[in-house]
Protein backbone atom coordinates (compact mmCIF):
# COMPACT_ATOMS: atom_id res chain seq x y z
CA UNK A 1 0.00 0.00 0.00
CA UNK A 2 1.50 3.11 -0.62
CA UNK A 3 1.41 5.92 2.10
CA UNK A 4 2.72 9.39 0.58
CA UNK A 5 4.20 11.04 3.77
CA UNK A 6 5.55 14.59 3.98
CA UNK A 7 9.05 13.43 3.39
CA UNK A 8 8.40 11.12 0.42
CA UNK A 9 6.44 13.93 -0.76
CA UNK A 10 9.93 16.73 -0.79
CA UNK A 11 11.70 14.08 -2.01
CA UNK A 12 9.52 13.79 -5.05
CA UNK A 13 9.78 17.27 -5.63
CA UNK A 14 13.37 17.50 -5.19
CA UNK A 15 13.06 14.76 -7.96
CA UNK A 16 10.75 16.51 -10.06
CA UNK A 17 12.63 19.80 -9.85
CA UNK A 18 16.24 18.23 -10.72
CA UNK A 19 14.60 16.75 -14.01
CA UNK A 20 13.62 20.21 -14.64
CA UNK A 21 16.81 21.18 -13.76
CA UNK A 22 18.39 18.18 -15.91
CA UNK A 23 16.33 19.51 -18.79
CA UNK A 24 17.09 22.77 -18.63
CA UNK A 25 20.62 22.73 -18.71
CA UNK A 26 20.84 20.31 -21.63
CA UNK A 27 18.91 22.91 -23.58
CA UNK A 28 21.43 25.20 -23.14
CA UNK A 29 24.03 22.99 -23.58
CA UNK A 30 22.58 23.15 -27.32
CA UNK A 31 21.49 26.87 -27.48
CA UNK A 32 25.50 27.70 -26.67
CA UNK A 33 26.99 25.57 -29.06
CA UNK A 34 27.28 22.31 -26.87
CA UNK A 35 29.52 24.02 -23.74
CA UNK A 36 30.82 20.76 -21.77
CA UNK A 37 30.14 22.19 -18.78
CA UNK A 38 25.92 22.91 -18.82
CA UNK A 39 26.14 19.00 -20.52
CA UNK A 40 28.38 17.81 -17.18
CA UNK A 41 25.96 20.08 -14.64
CA UNK A 42 22.89 18.67 -16.45
CA UNK A 43 24.57 14.71 -15.96
CA UNK A 44 24.56 15.54 -12.61
CA UNK A 45 20.68 17.22 -11.78
CA UNK A 46 19.64 14.23 -13.78
CA UNK A 47 21.33 11.08 -11.14
CA UNK A 48 19.62 14.03 -8.72
CA UNK A 49 16.37 12.86 -9.78
CA UNK A 50 17.20 9.47 -9.77
CA UNK A 51 18.13 9.82 -6.31
CA UNK A 52 15.45 11.64 -5.04
CA UNK A 53 12.85 9.62 -6.26
CA UNK A 54 14.74 6.30 -4.82
CA UNK A 55 14.79 7.87 -1.78
CA UNK A 56 10.66 9.03 -2.14
CA UNK A 57 10.15 5.83 -3.50
CA UNK A 58 11.33 4.06 0.02
CA UNK A 59 9.71 6.80 1.84
CA UNK A 60 6.07 5.62 0.62
CA UNK A 61 5.84 2.15 -1.22
CA UNK A 62 9.48 0.48 -1.88
CA UNK A 63 11.60 -0.65 0.95
CA UNK A 64 15.14 -0.59 0.29
CA UNK A 65 17.60 -3.33 -0.43
CA UNK A 66 21.36 -2.73 0.33
CA UNK A 67 22.28 -1.98 -3.37
CA UNK A 68 19.44 0.61 -3.71
CA UNK A 69 20.32 2.31 -0.14
CA UNK A 70 23.91 2.39 -0.90
CA UNK A 71 23.46 3.58 -4.76
CA UNK A 72 20.74 6.69 -3.74
CA UNK A 73 23.20 7.50 -0.92
CA UNK A 74 26.39 7.35 -2.69
CA UNK A 75 24.68 9.77 -5.11
CA UNK A 76 24.32 12.45 -3.52
CA UNK A 77 28.12 12.94 -3.67
CA UNK A 78 28.31 12.17 -6.98
CA UNK A 79 26.17 15.24 -7.74
CA UNK A 80 28.65 17.51 -5.55
CA UNK A 81 31.83 16.04 -7.34
CA UNK A 82 30.39 16.48 -10.99
CA UNK A 83 28.99 19.80 -10.02
CA UNK A 84 32.42 21.12 -9.25
CA UNK A 85 33.86 19.81 -12.01
CA UNK A 86 31.64 21.37 -13.98
CA UNK A 87 32.69 25.01 -12.71
CA UNK A 88 36.17 23.80 -13.34
CA UNK A 89 35.30 23.43 -16.84
CA UNK A 90 33.49 26.44 -17.34
CA UNK A 91 36.44 28.37 -16.33
CA UNK A 92 39.22 26.86 -18.16
CA UNK A 93 40.71 24.81 -14.94
CA UNK A 94 42.22 21.26 -15.22
CA UNK A 95 39.14 18.30 -14.62
CA UNK A 96 41.47 16.36 -13.06
CA UNK A 97 39.70 13.06 -13.59
CA UNK A 98 41.66 10.65 -11.95
CA UNK A 99 41.82 13.01 -8.62
CA UNK A 100 37.62 13.14 -9.43
CA UNK A 101 37.40 9.40 -9.58
CA UNK A 102 39.11 8.17 -6.94
CA UNK A 103 37.39 10.38 -4.47
CA UNK A 104 34.08 8.76 -6.21
CA UNK A 105 35.37 5.83 -5.68
CA UNK A 106 36.57 6.36 -1.91
CA UNK A 107 33.69 7.66 -1.24
CA UNK A 108 31.57 4.59 -2.32
CA UNK A 109 33.95 2.29 -0.05
CA UNK A 110 32.98 4.96 3.09
CA UNK A 111 29.09 4.29 2.21
CA UNK A 112 28.99 0.88 1.64
CA UNK A 113 31.51 -0.60 3.98
CA UNK A 114 29.89 0.65 7.32
CA UNK A 115 26.62 0.08 5.82
CA UNK A 116 27.24 -3.25 5.83
CA UNK A 117 28.50 -3.63 9.22
CA UNK A 118 25.45 -1.70 10.29
CA UNK A 119 26.59 1.60 10.45
CA UNK A 120 24.31 3.84 8.63
CA UNK A 121 24.64 6.70 10.50
CA UNK A 122 28.21 7.38 9.29
CA UNK A 123 27.02 5.82 5.90
CA UNK A 124 24.53 8.80 5.63
CA UNK A 125 26.90 11.45 6.47
CA UNK A 126 29.48 10.62 3.97
CA UNK A 127 27.61 12.52 0.73
CA UNK A 128 27.39 15.44 3.22
CA UNK A 129 30.90 15.88 3.61
CA UNK A 130 31.65 15.62 0.04
CA UNK A 131 29.32 18.44 -0.07
CA UNK A 132 31.33 20.27 2.05
CA UNK A 133 34.57 19.25 0.42
CA UNK A 134 33.71 20.30 -3.20
CA UNK A 135 30.93 22.87 -2.91
CA UNK A 136 33.58 25.35 -1.89
CA UNK A 137 35.93 24.63 -4.23
CA UNK A 138 33.22 25.19 -6.93
CA UNK A 139 32.70 28.52 -4.97
CA UNK A 140 36.50 29.27 -5.00
CA UNK A 141 36.28 28.43 -8.99
CA UNK A 142 34.09 31.20 -9.57
CA UNK A 143 35.74 34.17 -7.19
CA UNK A 144 39.24 32.86 -6.78
CA UNK A 145 42.18 32.93 -8.66
CA UNK A 146 42.68 36.25 -9.50
CA UNK A 147 39.09 35.97 -11.73
CA UNK A 148 36.99 39.25 -11.60
CA UNK A 149 33.67 37.77 -10.69
CA UNK A 150 30.01 38.62 -12.00
CA UNK A 151 27.35 39.51 -9.97
CA UNK A 152 25.49 36.32 -10.85
CA UNK A 153 29.24 33.98 -10.12
CA UNK A 154 29.26 35.88 -6.87
CA UNK A 155 25.48 34.87 -5.59
CA UNK A 156 26.24 31.34 -6.96
CA UNK A 157 29.44 31.34 -5.11
CA UNK A 158 27.74 32.52 -1.92
CA UNK A 159 24.89 29.65 -2.48
CA UNK A 160 27.23 26.95 -3.14
CA UNK A 161 28.99 28.00 0.50
CA UNK A 162 25.47 28.13 2.40
CA UNK A 163 24.99 24.52 0.86
CA UNK A 164 28.49 23.87 1.92
CA UNK A 165 27.58 24.64 5.48
CA UNK A 166 24.38 23.48 5.65
CA UNK A 167 25.18 20.05 4.53
CA UNK A 168 27.92 19.98 7.23
CA UNK A 169 25.96 20.28 9.90
CA UNK A 170 23.78 17.87 8.66
CA UNK A 171 26.25 15.73 8.62
CA UNK A 172 27.83 16.46 11.84
CA UNK A 173 24.28 15.49 13.21
CA UNK A 174 24.28 12.13 11.50
CA UNK A 175 27.58 11.22 12.87
CA UNK A 176 26.89 12.05 16.82
CA UNK A 177 23.35 10.51 17.49
CA UNK A 178 21.41 10.74 13.98
CA UNK A 179 19.73 13.80 15.18
CA UNK A 180 18.42 14.23 11.71
CA UNK A 181 15.90 12.27 13.19
CA UNK A 182 14.20 14.30 15.70
CA UNK A 183 11.37 16.45 15.31
CA UNK A 184 13.95 19.41 14.66
CA UNK A 185 16.44 17.50 13.02
CA UNK A 186 14.09 16.71 10.33
CA UNK A 187 12.74 20.05 10.13
CA UNK A 188 15.84 21.65 9.20
CA UNK A 189 17.45 19.08 6.62
CA UNK A 190 13.51 19.15 4.80
CA UNK A 191 13.90 23.08 4.81
CA UNK A 192 16.92 23.60 3.99
CA UNK A 193 17.52 21.09 1.13
CA UNK A 194 15.03 21.94 -1.10
CA UNK A 195 15.66 25.85 -0.41
CA UNK A 196 19.87 25.00 -0.94
CA UNK A 197 19.76 22.47 -3.67
CA UNK A 198 16.72 24.50 -5.70
CA UNK A 199 18.68 27.39 -5.59
CA UNK A 200 22.05 26.07 -6.70
CA UNK A 201 20.19 24.77 -9.45
CA UNK A 202 19.34 27.64 -10.58
CA UNK A 203 22.14 29.81 -10.31
CA UNK A 204 23.56 27.19 -12.52
CA UNK A 205 21.10 28.24 -15.32
CA UNK A 206 21.89 31.58 -14.77
CA UNK A 207 25.27 31.69 -15.04
CA UNK A 208 24.95 29.71 -18.70
CA UNK A 209 22.24 32.88 -19.36
CA UNK A 210 24.77 35.30 -18.26
CA UNK A 211 27.58 33.33 -20.19
CA UNK A 212 25.13 33.60 -23.40
CA UNK A 213 24.38 37.29 -22.72
CA UNK A 214 28.58 38.36 -22.49
CA UNK A 215 28.61 35.94 -25.67
CA UNK A 216 26.38 38.18 -27.52
CA UNK A 217 27.88 40.82 -26.91
CA UNK A 218 30.86 39.86 -27.51
CA UNK A 219 29.72 39.29 -30.90
CA UNK A 220 28.13 42.42 -31.24
CA UNK A 221 31.43 44.03 -30.34
CA UNK A 222 33.80 41.90 -32.35
CA UNK A 223 35.12 41.48 -35.43
CA UNK A 224 35.15 37.52 -35.82
CA UNK A 225 38.02 37.39 -38.64
CA UNK A 226 41.02 39.06 -36.24
CA UNK A 227 38.99 39.14 -33.17
CA UNK A 228 39.85 42.73 -32.67
CA UNK A 229 37.12 45.16 -31.62
CA UNK A 230 34.49 46.10 -34.77
CA UNK A 231 33.91 49.53 -35.53
CA UNK A 232 30.94 49.69 -32.87
CA UNK A 233 33.29 47.83 -29.95
CA UNK A 234 36.18 50.31 -30.84
CA UNK A 235 33.68 53.46 -30.46
CA UNK A 236 32.37 52.14 -27.57
CA UNK A 237 35.73 51.26 -25.78
CA UNK A 238 37.41 54.39 -26.96
CA UNK A 239 34.82 56.88 -25.44
CA UNK A 240 35.35 55.37 -21.61
CA UNK A 241 38.43 55.19 -22.02
CA UNK A 242 38.96 58.83 -23.45
CA UNK A 243 36.85 59.85 -20.53
CA UNK A 244 38.72 57.90 -17.88
CA UNK A 245 41.65 60.19 -19.28
CA UNK A 246 40.14 63.16 -19.42
CA UNK A 247 39.53 63.11 -15.57
CA UNK A 248 42.62 61.86 -14.26
CA UNK A 249 44.75 64.38 -16.84
CA UNK A 250 46.27 61.37 -19.21
CA UNK A 251 47.59 62.10 -22.60
CA UNK A 252 46.30 59.78 -25.17
CA UNK A 253 46.74 59.36 -28.57
CA UNK A 254 45.27 57.37 -31.49
CA UNK A 255 47.27 55.73 -34.65
CA UNK A 256 45.45 54.45 -37.49
CA UNK A 257 46.84 52.58 -40.05
CA UNK A 258 45.63 49.93 -42.92
CA UNK A 259 47.51 47.68 -45.29
CA UNK A 260 48.78 48.94 -48.48
CA UNK A 261 47.23 47.08 -51.81
CA UNK A 262 45.42 45.11 -50.08
CA UNK A 263 42.95 44.51 -53.22
CA UNK A 264 46.04 43.54 -55.31
CA UNK A 265 46.87 41.52 -52.06
CA UNK A 266 43.55 39.37 -52.70
CA UNK A 267 43.63 40.36 -56.38
CA UNK A 268 47.14 37.86 -57.09
CA UNK A 269 46.46 35.81 -54.62
CA UNK A 270 42.89 34.68 -53.02
CA UNK A 271 40.26 35.87 -50.45
CA UNK A 272 41.63 33.25 -48.25
CA UNK A 273 45.22 34.46 -48.41
CA UNK A 274 43.78 38.15 -47.87
CA UNK A 275 41.92 36.74 -45.01
CA UNK A 276 45.13 35.08 -43.40
CA UNK A 277 47.01 38.25 -43.63
CA UNK A 278 44.24 40.04 -41.82
CA UNK A 279 44.67 37.76 -38.84
CA UNK A 280 48.11 37.71 -38.87
CA UNK A 281 47.95 41.64 -38.84
CA UNK A 282 46.07 41.81 -35.65
CA UNK A 283 47.93 38.95 -33.58
CA UNK A 284 50.66 40.45 -34.75
CA UNK A 285 49.57 44.35 -33.36
CA UNK A 286 48.20 42.41 -29.76
CA UNK A 287 52.10 41.13 -29.91
CA UNK A 288 53.45 44.60 -30.06
CA UNK A 289 50.95 46.66 -28.01
CA UNK A 290 49.39 47.01 -24.83
CA UNK A 291 47.15 45.04 -23.31
CA UNK A 292 45.49 48.58 -21.97
CA UNK A 293 45.46 49.46 -25.50
CA UNK A 294 41.88 49.25 -27.56
CA UNK A 295 42.35 47.93 -30.58
CA UNK A 296 39.77 47.90 -33.54
CA UNK A 297 39.45 47.04 -37.20
CA UNK A 298 37.25 49.89 -38.88
CA UNK A 299 36.25 48.35 -42.18
CA UNK A 300 38.16 46.36 -44.63
CA UNK A 301 42.01 46.53 -43.92
CA UNK A 302 41.91 49.35 -41.85
CA UNK A 303 42.66 49.50 -38.23
CA UNK A 304 42.78 51.73 -35.37
CA UNK A 305 44.84 51.58 -31.59
CA UNK A 306 43.81 54.23 -29.07
CA UNK A 307 46.71 54.74 -27.00
CA UNK A 308 46.60 55.50 -23.11
CA UNK A 309 48.65 57.29 -21.35
CA UNK A 310 50.92 57.99 -24.13
CA UNK A 311 52.01 60.67 -26.19
CA UNK A 312 52.06 61.32 -29.70
CA UNK A 313 55.95 60.92 -30.09
CA UNK A 314 55.86 57.48 -27.94
CA UNK A 315 52.63 56.59 -30.05
CA UNK A 316 55.20 56.99 -33.30
CA UNK A 317 57.82 54.70 -31.67
CA UNK A 318 55.30 52.43 -31.00
CA UNK A 319 53.60 52.38 -34.77
CA UNK A 320 57.03 52.11 -36.33
CA UNK A 321 57.72 48.91 -33.91
CA UNK A 322 54.49 47.56 -35.14
CA UNK A 323 55.13 48.69 -39.13
CA UNK A 324 58.73 46.93 -38.58
CA UNK A 325 56.87 43.83 -37.12
CA UNK A 326 54.21 44.01 -39.69
CA UNK A 327 56.82 43.57 -42.78
CA UNK A 328 58.15 40.64 -41.10
CA UNK A 329 55.33 38.57 -41.54
CA UNK A 330 55.47 35.83 -43.70
CA UNK A 331 51.97 34.82 -44.78
CA UNK A 332 51.65 35.20 -48.11
CA UNK A 333 53.70 32.80 -50.71
CA UNK A 334 56.22 33.38 -52.60
CA UNK A 335 58.03 35.39 -49.75
CA UNK A 336 56.07 38.39 -50.61
CA UNK A 337 55.98 41.08 -47.93
CA UNK A 338 52.73 42.68 -46.42
CA UNK A 339 53.67 46.51 -45.50
CA UNK A 340 51.46 49.14 -43.81
CA UNK A 341 50.68 52.29 -43.65
CA UNK A 342 50.58 54.73 -40.47
CA UNK A 343 48.95 57.96 -38.97
CA UNK A 344 49.29 59.11 -35.72
CA UNK A 345 47.39 61.78 -34.03
CA UNK A 346 47.35 63.20 -30.27
CA UNK A 347 43.80 62.69 -28.51
CA UNK A 348 43.35 66.68 -27.47
CA UNK A 349 41.07 67.08 -23.90
CA UNK A 350 38.89 69.81 -26.20
CA UNK A 351 38.33 67.50 -29.17
CA UNK A 352 35.76 64.42 -29.71
CA UNK A 353 37.40 61.05 -30.77
CA UNK A 354 35.74 61.65 -34.18
CA UNK A 355 38.38 64.92 -34.18
CA UNK A 356 41.41 62.53 -33.43
CA UNK A 357 40.66 59.84 -35.99
CA UNK A 358 40.05 62.62 -38.77
CA UNK A 359 43.47 63.33 -37.62
CA UNK A 360 44.94 60.64 -37.93
CA UNK A 361 43.25 59.64 -41.25
CA UNK A 362 44.69 62.94 -42.49
CA UNK A 363 48.24 62.02 -41.31
CA UNK A 364 47.45 58.41 -43.03
CA UNK A 365 46.97 60.10 -46.57
CA UNK A 366 49.90 61.79 -46.11
CA UNK A 367 51.62 58.24 -45.30
CA UNK A 368 50.72 56.99 -48.61
CA UNK A 369 51.09 59.97 -50.61
CA UNK A 370 55.03 59.44 -49.58
CA UNK A 371 55.24 56.35 -51.00
CA UNK A 372 53.07 53.95 -48.07
CA UNK A 373 55.35 51.96 -45.57
CA UNK A 374 55.99 54.81 -43.45
CA UNK A 375 54.27 56.13 -40.35
CA UNK A 376 53.37 60.14 -40.07
CA UNK A 377 52.49 62.56 -37.44
CA UNK A 378 49.36 65.12 -37.65
CA UNK A 379 50.82 68.46 -36.81
CA UNK A 380 47.69 70.78 -36.32
CA UNK A 381 48.43 74.02 -38.32
CA UNK A 382 48.06 76.38 -35.27
CA UNK A 383 50.31 77.12 -31.87
CA UNK A 384 51.37 74.07 -30.06
CA UNK A 385 49.72 73.57 -26.92
CA UNK A 386 51.68 73.33 -24.02
CA UNK A 387 52.06 69.42 -22.50
CA UNK A 388 50.20 67.53 -25.34
CA UNK A 389 52.59 66.10 -27.04
CA UNK A 390 53.03 68.24 -29.89
CA UNK A 391 55.00 68.68 -32.85
CA UNK A 392 57.33 71.43 -33.56
CA UNK A 393 55.61 74.89 -35.17
CA UNK A 394 57.89 74.68 -38.10
CA UNK A 395 56.29 71.33 -39.08
CA UNK A 396 53.00 72.90 -38.33
CA UNK A 397 53.19 75.50 -40.57
CA UNK A 398 54.11 73.01 -43.50
CA UNK A 399 50.67 71.82 -43.53
CA UNK A 400 48.47 69.54 -41.62
CA UNK A 401 51.27 66.66 -41.45
CA UNK A 402 54.82 66.03 -40.42
CA UNK A 403 57.04 62.88 -41.47
CA UNK A 404 58.08 60.81 -38.23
Amino acid sequence: MIHLTSDAAIMFGLALVSAMLSCGLLLSWKVLGGVRHALIWAIAYGIGAVQWFVIGAYNSFWPFTSAAFIGATWAGGIVAILLCVGFRERVGMPRRPRLMIAAAAISGLLIAVPYLINGAAFTLAIPQFMRVIFLPVAALTLVGFGRRATMVEIVTAAILLAFAGFSGFVGWMRLIDCGCETNSGRAVLLIGLPVLFTGAGLTNILLLASDLAQQLRRTARVDPLTEALNRRGFDETAERALAQARRRERPMSVLLFDLDHFKAINDAFSHADGDRVLHAVAQCVRRESRAEDAFGRLGGEEFALLLDNMAPLAAVAMAERIRAAIGMLSVLPDGCRVTASFGVAPVFSNQTLADSLRHADLALYRAKEAGRDRTILYAEPDVARPGEGAVSRTNRRQGVAADA
